[in-house]
């Protein structure tokens, strides 16, 4: 389930078809990129999103929602008094997502930005001109010139509130963990989460990153270091734990750095719906958690 802003003015004439969604934004270069694509999504009625809502509120999510804003000094009431389309307009599979990382730029800026202003949808044809990317280079050119090292002033900022997402990813799969299994431990070494199954020690790093491979590329030191820093030879189990799915070119990557480094390295991807855990490559050992 989701909510686009863009969708919300055409709901009422999509509702109940099957759409598929581009997804675009302005880079802080200026730059309009693609950042991702939904392939299926379903346009939801009135009535599908009044039923989505309401599981919503029986979980707990919509209640956790407004507590955020309130943290924000922001009226929970935005939430709690929100048009059920407002909170909720289409429904879709993660596996029908694709996240483009890095972003890829459109070829046709100037034409792009005014052709597609933000926050509006667009029913468009794969063949406009407008929709061509740049596609960025299998590789990056080296410098000749070195980066500067003069010291620099920097403008303070002022505090920005984290989101919780990854403590809340973390606290699930926890709970998950503890349900299944007697030897969990929570941060212990500085480790997000470990479970010892018969003599087998397995170490979860989480992300709450949007795709497999920015989750790879943020947990793969730290669970290097927690394994082996300074010399130790451990045998661990190393787990990259997120909620992004796992895409082909993932299941690849990971198949692909396991063989060509020997390690024991795994994807565990958590269902927010089905409160379980999926693995790539599968472990018995979580088959049925």
């Amino acid at each position: 389930m989701g909510f686009i802003q863009a969708i919300s003015k055409s709901r009422r004439k999509l509702a109940g078809q099957d759409i598929e969604i581009l997804l675009y934004t302005k880079n802080p270069d200026g730059l309009w990129c693609k950042v991702g694509r939904i392939a299926s999504a379903i346009v939801l009625t009135e009535t599908e999103a009044t039923e989505v809502v309401k599981k919503l509120s029986d979980a707990n999510i919509l209640q956790a929602m407004s507590a955020d804003l309130e943290r924000l000094k922001i009226s929970g009431d935005k939430i709690r008094d929100a048009l059920a389309t407002n909170i909720v307009n289409i429904r879709f599979y993660p596996k029908d997502c694709e996240v483009l990382d890095p972003p890829e730029p459109f070829k046709e800026q100037k034409l792009f930005s005014k052709t597609y202003p933000r926050y509006l949808s667009y029913k468009v044809d794969s063949t406009d001109k407008f929709l061509e990317l740049i596609k960025p280079p299998a590789a990056r050119c080296g410098s000749t010139n070195q980066k500067k090292v003069d010291q620099r002033l920097r403008r303070s900022v002022p505090a920005t509130t984290q989101d919780p997402k990854h403590d809340r990813l973390q606290n699930a799969i926890h709970t998950l963990l503890k349900t299944n299994f007697p030897d969990v431990d929570y941060e212990k070494n500085w480790i997000d989460l470990s479970v010892k199954i018969e003599d087998i020690q397995f170490i979860f790093e989480v992300k709450a990153a949007s795709s497999v491979k920015r989750c790879i590329r943020e947990a793969l030191g730290q669970l290097l270091e927690y394994a082996h820093y300074p010399n130790h030879n451990e045998k661990l189990y190393l787990v990259v734990a997120g909620d992004a799915v796992a895409l082909p070119d993932d299941r690849l990557y990971i198949s692909f750095l396991r063989e060509t480094y020997n390690l024991k390295l795994y994807y565990a991807c958590y269902d927010w719906n089905d409160r379980k855990l999926n693995f790539y490559p599968l472990i018995n050992h979580f088959a049925d958690s």
